[in-house]
């Protein structure tokens, strides 16, 4: 969806029991978990594709990254799951298309 206008510019169905969602600008994901299954995935922002997945508990409430970018943090029946992340690619010129 774009900020300004609120247009969607591009959907891609994930799943069923979407609960919470994080974006990832340097790594150019999108991260969702799920309530009831309990798995994290990482979408790339690109192409809509399923590109890691993660199991974090039961009921996964919420996603977000970490102050230092280096992991995720899930909330969900386990507790507060840390998932670690890839380091973040160095810069390249296609990556000056995504601000």
């Amino acid at each position: 969806m774009d900020y300004d206008s609120g247009a969607i510019l591009r959907r891609a169905f994930v799943g069923f029991g979407l609960r919470s969602v994080a974006y990832d600008a340097p790594r150019h994901r999108i991260y969702a978990g799920f309530f009831l299954g309990g798995d994290v995935i990482a979408i790339d922002v690109d192409s809509g594709a399923v590109v890691d997945r993660w199991f974090a508990g039961r009921m996964v409430r919420q996603v977000s990254m970490s102050r230092d970018r280096n992991s995720l943090l899930a909330s969900s029946n386990l507790g507060i799951v840390r998932i670690p992340l890839p380091p973040i690619a160095a810069a390249s010129p296609a990556d000056a298309a995504h601000p």
